[in-house]
């Protein structure tokens, strides 16, 4: 998942936007994408400081479910509020048979100007 908690809309990342991935670990990113390690030592974790998510997958997950507290992105749960979203998906089968799915569609991982407006109600 990654969200710019103002919306800034800009082409490369910046600190203050973020990155949650979600699989047998949860990692994070301020300001940049695929933090697995850094410096040689592994960043992810089984919990992480502000938000969760249920680990898949399993044989059994059929969805996968991110809680992010609006504290973690520095911003006020107010009305109007707008931020930008977008999501991405793999089967990680670490093969050529990988695929990707982002929504929306048009979205980069390297550009969050191609992500989707959302406004907290």
């Amino acid at each position: 998942m990654f969200v710019d908690p103002e919306y800034r809309r800009t082409a490369h990342w910046q600190k203050g936007q973020w990155w949650f991935h979600v699989s047998y670990n949860l990692c994070e990113g301020n300001g940049e994408p695929n933090v697995y390690t850094k410096g040689g030592v592994f960043q992810c974790a089984r919990e992480k400081e502000g938000w969760a998510g249920n680990n898949p997958p399993s044989k059994d997950t059929q969805a996968s479910e991110i809680k992010v507290s609006f504290s973690k992105l520095g911003v006020k749960p107010e009305a109007g509020h707008q931020l930008g979203l977008a999501f991405a998906l793999t089967n990680a089968t670490g093969d050529a048979t990988q695929k990707s799915f982002f929504w929306p569609r048009s979205a980069e991982v390297q550009a969050p100007n191609t992500w989707r407006q959302a406004v907290l109600q």
